[in-house]
């Protein structure tokens, strides 16, 4: 508790106290056999939890009722002999964001160094037209099936049947998914198929842990975090490098005539969701970036995902006269790699895929880790290679070294690449692979436990995930969400009621936690006499 203020538990506490209430309300439902309700509160309380750090990583109860909705709700059938080999492989994913998404970029990695003899896709929230034909091109070419299991359905207990019944025939099951999703929860909790969780959001809260066998992390810190705070045990871990995909053979001369900068010029890149740059105060990435483009006149900085509107980047851009862009999201990055010098991680939260792609196009790279918290880059495959620093001083001293040095920046440079490819491409990710399916073959369910991970355990990664998620998705983005969500389950009057809560308490800038309210015509009747009531008075209810 000594690293995280009075103040930061109270946030937290205030959440969790909306977050309970949205649990009870799915009990509630669950008491009265209306289970479809039930899963969808269950699902917002875990979009709430996933958005806006709460102090927990895993929650039990939302765990424990989605297998009772399960017992009772989805007929489920053995998968027989049990095999010591496995053959079909069916990736379980909740949305595709092509061509930005890294998740379905690392599914792609995997499916590719696959040597099992199927591997078909699942997605549960998305529908086909909803994605480019050309985001699936590369599975149809490779003969693997892709189905959207909302094209034919929309409330989430008839998706979790579908998803199970079509799940027969794999030998493993891998999720893919998003933190909030609970049909694959739902479809196999209390089953005999062997399910592997790939922990690829480990910073933030998930569901899905009691229907898995194994819970794959990418790095130590996701290990140590799923034992502490999730209550998994070790023996149901399995630490697996991030599979990188083949290195496209692009020359730096052609990818600078494509991206226009100057042949001269030493170009610095980085690339991350925007999210990961947004400074605290004035601790942010500018505090390397100025410094050092105000030394070196002929460095050029690129920064690939945050966009020059935003404020931060743009008077960023116009105190270097330029040399430092935002150019927002691309879809094409590896032309961005080739045509770099160096690499630098995002901050104050790390890129740790984005980190290693660099390292794979031969670039050094750098990072800045100063708290040792959840939020910093912990990798591997890197543990020999001087890539990190402590302090602004340190890194800004070792960019300006290698920025003036050439022939030691092509080294470190080939040294990155050489410890990179050893970890996550080839033969040795292969071999990886191959004991991790093996393992998941072998191990039963994860237990229950009676603990949630809160309260006496906070520490210096809560405060770093409250500061992260304050500046998270709007209240506006909460309300419409969830209220897409009820409206595949509640009936006519119960929608309308819902609808006008919603809107109501979007006027009055209330928070999630009116959605989680009884939805009754004499809380509808109080909410539209505030507002008119302000309305009245000339106040502006927005």
């Amino acid at each position: 508790m000594k690293d995280i203020s009075n103040d930061l538990i109270t946030v937290m506490n205030d959440r969790r106290v909306w977050f309970d209430r949205t649990i009870a309300k799915a009990e509630a439902y669950f008491t009265k056999k209306r289970y479809e309700l039930a899963a969808v509160y269950l699902e917002i309380a875990a979009t709430y939890a996933s958005f806006y750090h709460l102090g927990l990583f895993v929650s039990d109860r939302i765990e424990s009722m989605a297998a009772e909705i399960s017992s009772l709700c989805i007929n489920k059938e053995s998968k027989g002999v049990p095999k010591d080999k496995v053959e079909r492989v069916l990736h379980v994913i909740s949305m595709v964001f092509y061509p930005y998404g890294g998740h379905s970029k690392l599914m792609q990695n995997w499916i590719s160094y696959d040597k099992a003899g199927r591997s078909d896709i699942i997605l549960t929230e998305q529908k086909q037209g909803e994605v480019p034909d050309i985001a699936f091109d590369f599975y149809y070419e490779r003969g693997s099936k892709v189905i959207f299991l909302k094209d034919r359905d929309e409330d989430i207990l008839t998706r979790a049947q579908r998803l199970y019944d079509l799940s027969v025939d794999y030998d493993v099951v891998v999720f893919h998914i998003n933190p909030s999703d609970i049909i694959p929860l739902i479809a196999f909790s209390g089953t005999d198929k062997s399910v592997i969780f790939m922990n690829q959001a480990d910073h933030r809260f998930w569901v899905g842990r009691n229907a898995s066998n194994i819970v794959v992390n990418f790095r130590k810190i996701g290990n140590d975090l799923s034992i502490k705070r999730r209550m998994i045990s070790e023996d149901n871990l399995f630490l697996l490098p991030i599979p990188l995909a083949r290195v496209l053979k692009i020359s730096k001369k052609e990818a600078r005539n494509r991206l226009n900068i100057d042949e001269k010029s030493i170009m610095i890149f980085s690339v991350a969701s925007s999210y990961k740059y947004n400074p605290n105060g004035d601790d942010g990435i500018h505090r390397i970036l100025l410094p050092i483009v105000e030394k070196h006149r002929n460095v050029k900085v690129i920064v690939v995902g945050p966009d020059i509107s935003e404020p931060y980047w743009n008077d960023v851009y116009n105190q270097t006269d330029g040399r430092v862009e935002a150019v927002g999201l691309k879809g094409d990055i590896e032309w961005y790699y080739a045509a770099a010098d160096l690499y630098l991680d995002s901050y104050p939260v790390g890129s740790i895929t984005s980190l290693l792609d660099a390292g794979k196009y031969k670039l050094p790279i750098f990072t800045l880790i100063k708290n040792k918290s959840l939020m910093d880059v912990d990798e591997i495959s890197l543990e020999s290679i001087d890539f990190s620093s402590s302090s602004f001083d340190e890194i800004i001293g070792k960019l300006s070294y290698y920025i003036s040095h050439e022939k030691e920046r092509v080294e470190l440079g080939e040294e990155c690449y050489k410890m990179i490819s050893k970890y996550h491409m080839g033969e040795n990710w292969i071999s990886s692979l191959e004991q991790l399916y093996q393992k998941a073959l072998s191990k039963e369910k994860i237990k229950e436990t009676d603990s949630d991970g809160s309260n006496s355990n906070y520490d210096k990664n809560d405060a770093s995930l409250v500061f992260l998620y304050a500046k998270g998705r709007t209240r506006k983005h909460e309300y419409y969400s969830c209220a897409k969500k009820l409206k595949r389950a509640l009936p006519f009057w119960d929608n309308l009621r819902n609808n006008l809560c919603i809107i109501i308490s979007a006027f009055n800038n209330r928070d999630i936690l009116y959605l989680i309210m009884p939805h009754t015509i004499d809380f509808v009747k109080k909410q539209k006499a505030h507002y008119f009531a302000k309305v009245k008075r000339g106040i502006t209810p927005l």
